[in-house]
């Protein structure tokens, strides 16, 4: 009979598709698991804690600081020497590179001075619950190291210390140098020396930080040489330059004591400090020194050329090298300017001693800075304005017998006297000197009408002379500006933004955020790879991409309280197994629509995919509705209904198919559970059973039961382990395929598919088997069902016998 596979939508096919695990999949996995996912987020938080909680808090200084870049000239009429005494290699400019300095900054030497500063040799820690704590400023001991050997480094020295009481202590020598030791346990005393070998000893002191609870813990103190301090620090210093086109660096240090970090960064930056400053004085005493050197020998050179020059002034008679005409225009002038300011001095000159020897101005002030050169007259003026001003200011208030006032009077005539004395004086060498700048004014235009026309032979000459004198003034603008250095040489390095701390590590979000993101992950990896790389057929799904064959029906996992129950239906039952095999019993009429057709064979891939049970049960739920039905156990090798429903029955189908009874009804057991339900068992595993089910018995047989009953139902052996399953299907009208979910492999589909294409086994639909319902299982199932095929004998699971054997008690 053809099925028709459109009349119910449970049984239409499915296209073939590629077996993949969908989006859709993934959700359903993750909710089905929900329970996982909240167990690893717990548990990764509960790590993460105590991760957290064990790892030391590590703190970050930084700081600012502005490097002054001395290496550009700002200009200066000493600029052009500066690039002629570069290029000769000789550079007096304390020029830098920002890059130079940043090396500088990172320097050992710098760094063992800030170890030394800060006694960092030293170190005292402890360990606590959960992490090392670290001791610093607050150390409650004090560890002395002392090294006789002159010729060796610095020896690193490692113990454990224990306060006993405030006298004593206990402490174990763990390391020396590279060399790790296993000392016993010792007492000491502290502030006394210790010996540990003929070279070194050391000494345990309390510190201000020592409390009585510090008694009985175990700290661990160690020497450490200052070079292998400083490259540790160095490894964990950080200088970078703030921006390209500033000399702006950053400095960060990370450290477990935040303290620490600060005195670190705000002591190397005073020992940059120092040392640049050092440098600067070492530069310019050096300096000095040469400019000195120059000095000397460069005056000398100036005075032979000056003395040549002067010979030649005085044998040509040449005032200037360069333009004789110009220099005695010049001096004409100068003096012409000077005989016109003289003039005008004696001018103002005269109109002060005009005012001063009026009558009416006896009391009033006398003009200052109104053109007088003579610095004592100015000086004279200015006393006398203020004993006026003092005058005034007391004769208003004392009176006239004052003795005071009196004698202040007395000062201010004897100042205007001397006053005017001054002026006359200076008015008789006013007129003296502007005589004298007459006289000279006539000589320079004589001068200029006989002026020699000789002057090259002065001129080489006169050139030596200037470079002598260009070069001697720079040395000495050097010598001066090399003084004022040395004198106010300041820090290279200015603070922009002090030492400032953040916390690095540990970060408690970055903790939290990865454990719950671990969390989260952990199970779905977990999920996805263990169904990923599963080889099971594990949803309905599964079997219609893979497969061109209806789906009969869906028959649901056990319960769990009857998961060793082979028997799931009930008469009057309104459970889910019973309910699906009602299902089932529905969906038949849609493949047996004939009444002729009534013979239903159940057969599986491999064994364990639960055919037997689906056959038994199915029997019973046909039964329980009415219909009579003949449940037939003709997986002759392995027996599996009969030894579930009747064990020792001696009479069964190989009596008939082998001739030792010829009346069927002989071998018709009928069941207890309903009076509709006959069932034929095997009774032993025949050596021959392939040629047994290719007689003609069999189809004697099955025509018998057609005639007297509504469904005959078989069971038949594995389709991929035996041929006996397609020798019973020439007699079957419907072949149900058995799969169940979990055990069925996914790598058997094709071989079900090629069973449907060839027509091997007629009318063939799926039934699954083992169902989830509420949520899906994935992995194994721990269901065996042996098969021993070798010599056709069987090897049947041990602990599912028992539970039979107990059932049966």
């Amino acid at each position: 009979m053809e099925n028709n596979p459109n009349i119910n939508p449970t049984i239409v096919n499915q296209p073939d598709e590629e077996v993949s695990i969908s989006i859709k999949d993934l959700i359903f996995m993750v909710l089905n698991n929900w329970y996982w996912f909240v167990i690893s987020v717990a548990a990764c938080l509960f790590i993460a804690a105590i991760v957290y909680k064990t790892q030391p808090k590590v703190y970050q200084e930084q700081a600012t600081i502005l490097v002054r870049d001395n290496s550009k000239n700002h200009g200066g009429s000493s600029q052009s020497m500066d690039a002629i005494f570069n290029q000769m290699g000789m550079n007096f400019n304390d020029g830098m590179s920002i890059e130079n300095e940043m090396y500088i900054i990172k320097s050992s030497p710098l760094m063992m001075n800030v170890v030394d500063r800060l006694g960092l040799t030293v170190s005292c820690s402890r360990n606590t619950l959960f992490h090392k704590e670290t001791y610093y400023r607050n150390s409650p001991l004090e560890l002395n190291v002392f090294n006789r050997s002159v010729d060796s480094n610095e020896v690193a020295v490692a113990m454990e210390v224990t306060p006993k009481n405030k006298e004593s202590y206990s402490y174990r020598i763990v390391r020396i140098g590279a060399t790790t030791m296993k000392g016993e346990v010792k007492e000491g005393a502290y502030n006394q020396i210790v010996r540990i070998n003929d070279n070194l000893s050391f000494s345990i002191d309390r510190t201000q930080c020592f409390t009585e609870s510090h008694t009985g813990m175990t700290f661990d103190m160690s020497f450490t040489p200052r070079y292998n301090v400083a490259k540790g620090i160095l490894g964990r210093l950080n200088v970078v330059r703030a921006d390209k086109m500033a000399s702006i660096l950053n400095l960060s240090i990370n450290d477990v004591n935040q303290w620490r970090a600060k005195d670190i960064l705000d002591t190397l930056i005073a020992v940059y400090n120092e040392d640049v400053i050092n440098d600067k004085n070492k530069v310019a005493q050096k300096t000095e020194r040469f400019i000195d050197e120059r000095i000397a020998l460069i005056s000398g050179e100036l005075q032979n050329v000056d003395s040549q020059v002067e010979q030649l002034y005085k044998t040509s008679r040449i005032t200037d090298l360069a333009s004789a005409s110009g220099a005695l225009l010049e001096t004409g002038t100068r003096y012409n300017e000077e005989v016109v300011r003289l003039e005008t001095e004696l001018t103002l000159v005269n109109y002060i001693k005009e005012y001063i020897t009026n009558p009416e101005n006896s009391d009033d002030l006398i003009p200052a800075n109104v053109g007088v050169s003579d610095a004592g007259v100015q000086s004279m003026i200015a006393t006398y304005n203020k004993q006026m001003l003092s005058y005034q200011k007391l004769k208003t208030t004392a009176g006239a017998n004052n003795p005071t006032l009196r004698n202040t009077e007395n000062e201010l005539s004897a100042t205007r006297v001397a006053i005017i004395e001054s002026i006359n004086n200076l008015v008789t060498s006013t007129n003296v000197k502007l005589n004298n700048a007459r006289n000279q004014e006539a000589k320079a235009q004589r001068q200029i009408t006989d002026m020699p026309t000789q002057t090259k032979a002065v001129t080489e000459v006169g050139r030596q002379q200037k470079i002598k004198e260009q070069l001697y003034l720079y040395l000495l603008n050097k010598r001066e500006e090399n003084a004022l250095t040395l004198a106010i040489t300041v820090a290279n390095a200015k603070v922009v933004e002090s030492a400032s701390l953040i916390s690095v590590s540990p970060r408690l979000m970055m903790y939290a955020l990865v454990s719950l993101v671990l969390g989260l992950a952990l199970p779905f990896v977990v999920i996805f790879c263990a169904n990923f790389f599963n080889s099971k057929v594990r949803s309905r799904i599964d079997v219609e991409r893979g497969l061109n064959v209806p789906i009969l029906g869906e028959i649901p996992s056990k319960p769990e309280h009857r998961a060793g129950d082979e028997i799931q239906v009930t008469a009057t039952g309104n459970d889910r197994v019973t309910e699906a095999f009602r299902i089932l019993h529905a969906n038949l009429s849609y493949f047996m629509s004939d009444n002729r057709d009534k013979v239903i064979q159940f057969v599986s891939t491999m064994p364990g995919e639960g055919k037997s049970y689906v056959a038994l049960n199915m029997a019973l739920s046909l039964a329980f509705l009415g219909k009579k039905v003949c449940l037939v156990d003709l997986d002759l090798r392995k027996r599996t209904i009969s030894k579930e429903i009747d064990r020792y029955n001696k009479v069964g189908v190989l009596h008939y198919l082998l001739g030792k009874e010829e009346n069927v009804d002989a071998v018709i057991t009928r069941s207890e559970a309903s009076e509709n339900l006959h069932y034929i068992v095997c009774e032993k595993v025949p050596p021959n059973a392939t040629q047994i089910l290719l007689g003609d018995k069999l189809s004697e047989f099955v025509a018998y039961l057609r005639e007297h009953y509504d469904y005959i139902l078989f069971d038949s052996a594995p389709a991929q382990v035996v041929a006996d399953s397609g020798i019973i299907n020439r007699l079957s009208d419907l072949t149900a395929y058995v799969m169940r979910m979990g055990v069925a492999e996914k790598a058997s589909l094709p071989f079900v598919q090629e069973l449907q294409d060839k027509q091997k086994f007629k009318n063939m639909a799926i039934i699954l088997t083992d169902v989830p319902i509420l949520k899906k299982r994935y992995g194994g199932y721990g269901y065996g069902y042996g098969y021993g095929y070798g010599g056709y004998e069987y090897a049947e699971e041990t602990s599912k016998s028992r539970r039979r054997s107990k059932r049966k008690k």
